[in-house]
C-alpha cells in the first residue's frame, strides 16, 4: 500500500513538472508571436539585421518566423493549446503522452488546413502568401481539395479537428453544453432572486403572481404529456368504438354497492383467526392433552406417571399453576387514533381526483381502516386497465403525502383496485390482546405461536409443529427480539414445565 502511494506521488510530480514546462514554453511562444515582425528575420525581408523588437529576442523572432511560415495564422494555436494542455495536465491522473502529442499535432495541422480553406476571408500574416502557411496549403489545396473537393476537405478537416480537441482535453461537448446551460439557468435564477429582494411590496406581489402562473402552466403541460404517454403505452392501437344506444348503455351500467367505511379496530369483537400454518383436525389443545400419556424418567431408570388436575379455567399440575393473564400489560390504546370517517372519505376523493388528472376514470369503493394501514378501494371505469393504475404509485403517494403505498391491482376475489396507505397514527397491539381472544383459546394447533395481528386486525396464530423450519430475520429495530419473546410467552402460557421439557 505504501509503495503504491509513493508511485502515485511520483507520477503526480511528473505531471506537474510537465505541466509547468508546457505553460512556460506556451507563454514564451505566445509572446514571440504577438511581437513578431517580418523585418526581424531574413526569411521575410531582403535586408535585416537592424534592431529586433521581439519580446523574446532573436531566438523568439526566428522561432515565431518558422511557425508563421509553416502554419500561417494557425501558428497562434500552438501556444494556446500548450497553455490549455498544461492547465489540464495539473488535474490529470493518468496521461498517455504519445497519444496527447498525436492529438496536438492533428489540431495544429487541421487548424492550418481550415484556415487555408478560408483563403480570401482570413487575411494572411504579412510576408506569408497563405493564411494556413505551407502546411495548410499542402494539406488543403494540394491534397484533400484535389481529391474530394473543397466541401469534402472542409468536412474531413472539421471532423478530425473536433475529435482531436475532445481527445486532447477529454471534454465531452454535450456535457459542456449541459453544464453551460445549468450555469446560465442558475445565473438567471439568482438574478431574479436579487430582483425580487430589491423590489417594493407591490412589485413583489406581481412577480410572485407571474411565477405562480408560470409554474401552473408548466405543471399542466407536464401532466398532459404524461397522460398522453400513458395512453400511447397502454393502447398502441385504439379499436374503433361502437356506437351504443343510450338505452342499452344505461341498462349495461354496473350497479355499484354503496361505499362504506370499515374500521377493524373500532370493535373488540375479534374478526377471526388467520392461521399461517396448516392445522390438523384434532381435539382442542388445552395445554395438558399431550402430557397425560407422557412418562418422565426417574433417577433409578424407572418411570412414574404425573398426576394432572384440570380445572375449568386453566390446567393445574400438582402445585404448578399457569401464569395469570393479569401479569401481562394491558392495552391502553386499543383502537388507535387516526382519521375519522369524513377524513377518510376526503382522502379517497383526493385519490379519485388524482387519477382523473391522468385520464383514469374511477369510482370510490369501500374503505378499510386497519391497525397500521388503510385500504382505499376504487372501481375502474369500463375500458380502463388496472396496469395503468399500478404504475401510478409514486404520483398517488405524492398526492396523499404518504412515504410509500402498496397497490393491489386488482384485489383478489373482487373487481376493485386497492390502494394501501400507512396510517400516521398506528394502533398499539400487546400480547395480552392475543391471549384474550377466542382465536388463541380455541386454536387447534399442536404448538401455537401468537405472532400478532395483520394489517387489518386479524389475529395471526402459527403452528410450530407444522413448520419444517423457522427463521427469524430482519434489520435492526424491525422486531426480531419482540417476536422471539412472543414465542417464548406463547409456550409459557400454553404448556406446563413438564410439557416444555
Amino acid at each position: 500500500m505504501r509503495k503504491k502511494k509513493e508511485q502515485k506521488t511520483e507520477i503526480k510530480l511528473i505531471h506537474e513538472l510537465v505541466a509547468i514546462t508546457l505553460l512556460g514554453i506556451g507563454a514564451l511562444l505566445l509572446l514571440a508571436l504577438i511581437s513578431f515582425e517580418p523585418d526581424d528575420v531574413p526569411l521575410f525581408a531582403a535586408q535585416s539585421g537592424g534592431k529586433i523588437d521581439n519580446f523574446i529576442g532573436p531566438a523568439g523572432a526566428w522561432i515565431a518566423g518558422g511557425l508563421v511560415l509553416l502554419f500561417g495564422v494557425a501558428a497562434y494555436l500552438v501556444p494556446l493549446v500548450m497553455i490549455l494542455g498544461g492547465v489540464g495536465l495539473i488535474f490529470a491522473i493518468r496521461v498517455d503522452y504519445r497519444m496527447k502529442l498525436l492529438w496536438f499535432s492533428l489540431i495544429i495541422v487541421c487548424g492550418a488546413g481550415l484556415l487555408q480553406l478560408l483563403d480570401g476571408v482570413v487575411r494572411p500574416i504579412e510576408g506569408v502568401d497563405w493564411p494556413g502557411g505551407i502546411v495548410g496549403y499542402g494539406v488543403h489545396d494540394k491534397f484533400l481539395a484535389s481529391i474530394i473537393g473543397r466541401a469534402g476537405s472542409a468536412i474531413v478537416l472539421s471532423l478530425i479537428y473536433a475529435s482531436s480537441l475532445i481527445l486532447l482535453f477529454e471534454v465531452r461537448p454535450i456535457e459542456l453544453v449541459r453544464r453551460s446551460w445549468k450555469f446560465a439557468v442558475k445565473w438567471y435564477e439568482e438574478r431574479e432572486k436579487r430582483r425580487f429582494e430589491e423590489a417594493d411590496p407591490l412589485e413583489r406581489l406581481e412577480l410572485k403572481q407571474k411565477q405562480i402562473e408560470k409554474e401552473r402552466k408548466k405543471l399542466e403541460r407536464k401532466l398532459t404529456r404524461k397522460a398522453r404517454k400513458d395512453e400511447d403505452d397502454e393502447f398502441p392501437e385504439e379499436p374503433v368504438a361502437r356506437a351504443i344506444p343510450e338505452e342499452e348503455s344505461a341498462n349495461e351500467a354496473p350497479i355499484r354497492p354503496e361505499p362504506k367505511v370499515i374500521d377493524t379496530m373500532a370493535s373488540r369483537e375479534e374478526p377471526g383467526e388467520v392461521s399461517i400454518a396448516a392445522e390438523p383436525e384434532e381435539e382442542l389443545n388445552t395445554g395438558v392433552g399431550q402430557s397425560k400419556s407422557r412418562a418422565t424418567q426417574t433417577k433409578g431408570g424407572g418411570s412414574s406417571e404425573k398426576d394432572f388436575v384440570v380445572s375449568e379455567d386453566r390446567p393445574i399440575i400438582k402445585d404448578y399453576e399457569m401464569p395469570e393473564i393479569e401479569l401481562l400489560e394491558a392495552n391502553t390504546n386499543k383502537g388507535g387514533g387516526g382519521m375519522d370517517e369524513d377524513e377518510l372519505k376526503s382522502q379517497q376523493q383526493l385519490l379519485v381526483d388524482t387519477l382523473k388528472q391522468f385520464g383514469i376514470e374511477v369510482e370510490p369503493g369501500d374503505i378499510t381502516k386497519g391497525a397500521t394501514i388503510t385500504r382505499y378501494e376504487v372501481y375502474p371505469a369500463p375500458g380502463v386497465r388496472v396496469e395503468r393504475i399500478a404504475k401510478m404509485n409514486k404520483d398517488i403517494a405524492r398526492a396523499m403525502r404518504a412515504e410509500s403505498i402498496n397497490i393491489l391491482a386488482p384485489i383478489p376475489g373482487k373487481d376493485t383496485v386497492g390502494i394501501e396507505v400507512g396510517n400516521a397514527d398506528k394502533a398499539m397491539i400487546v400480547l395480552r390482546d392475543l391471549f384474550e381472544t377466542d382465536a388463541w383459546r380455541r386454536s387447534k394447533s399442536k404448538i401455537p405461536l401468537a405472532l400478532g395481528k395483520d394489517v387489518y386486525g386479524k389475529v395471526l396464530i402459527a403452528d410450530l409443529a407444522e413448520m419444517p423450519h423457522l427463521l427469524i430475520g430482519g434489520s435492526t429495530g424491525s422486531g426480531k427480539s419482540v417476536c422471539i419473546n412472543s414465542i417464548l410467552m406463547s409456550f409459557l402460557y400454553k404448556f406446563s414445565p413438564d410439557d416444555l421439557r
